[in-house]
């Protein structure tokens, strides 16, 4: 892997991220909400990555704060629009209305996308921008000087994450969510090793459909959690059957992804 891969990977989700978050701030559609998320999850792990190579000289936690804090901003209204997806599914499967749900939620999401509107208004652009400035040069100065082998770095912190979700897998209780978040720094990892490709090798193609297994298993998790769904005994059924369906497709396509190797 070239040192330039690394470099594209940061072009590219900044500029996804500050496209998508000018269109957020004037209407706050549910795909640019979404993207603009995604980039800020893709640069998280960028700088972590960095850090891992340099000996924290990259100062990650530092250079995400300001990233970290438009992602929670956006949290409360993604978690509405998602809701609002599992309702209408629930409504068609099992044949039922729940347009008193549908009505709440979408007066909810008028609310947070005001809310977030209004906090992005206020936001300091200035400081997003000057860290993003010194995000690069560092990245550039780093990049430049170091004799390291990225491959074999990309390799070993890889590596090192598929062992920590084998351990995760191996504990009397699962806990899927840290799964779900541990999924994807490998994933963003062989996403930046093939940029310059334009292959998607079936390692990628299995991450990131095992991230969207773990992905929709904890969007109906919290929704249960949420919607205090005790008298609901045939939603609940329908939600808890739909994510043992998800685990299972999980431990097929983890089982694949594991005889890639």
């Amino acid at each position: 892997m070239q040192n330039n891969e690394v470099l594209k990977y940061f072009y590219i989700h900044k500029t996804n991220f500050e496209n998508n978050l000018k269109i957020v701030a004037q209407t706050a559609p549910e795909e640019a909400i979404h993207d603009m998320r995604v980039s800020i999850k893709r640069l998280r792990l960028l700088y972590k990555f960095m850090d891992y190579c340099f000996d924290k000289q990259f100062k990650a936690v530092k250079k995400s704060k300001s990233l970290s804090k438009v992602f929670k901003s956006a949290a409360n209204l993604r978690d509405i629009q998602i809701q609002t997806k599992l309702i209408e599914d629930i409504e068609e499967k099992l044949n039922i209305k729940l347009s008193e749900w549908i009505i709440r939620n979408n007066e909810k999401e008028k609310t947070e996308i005001e809310r977030l509107k209004n906090y992005l208004k206020k936001y300091n652009y200035f400081k997003l921008e000057k860290q993003f400035v010194k995000s690069e040069h560092l990245l550039e100065v780093k990049l430049k000087e170091t004799k390291a082998d990225f491959n074999i770095l990309i390799n070993k912190y890889f590596n090192n994450r598929l062992e920590k979700i084998a351990l995760l897998l191996n504990q009397d209780k699962i806990d899927y969510h840290k799964i779900r978040k541990r999924i994807k720094e490998p994933t963003y990892l062989t996403e930046i090793i093939n940029i310059n490709t334009g292959n998607v090798p079936e390692k990628l193609i299995l991450l990131k459909k095992l991230g969207k297994l773990l992905g929709d298993w904890h969007d109906i998790e919290v929704f249960i959690r949420e919607k205090k769904l005790n008298t609901y005994k045939n939603i609940v059924n329908y939600l808890e059957e739909k994510q043992d369906s998800l685990i299972k497709d999980f431990n097929r396509y983890y089982t694949a992804l594991i005889n890639t190797y």
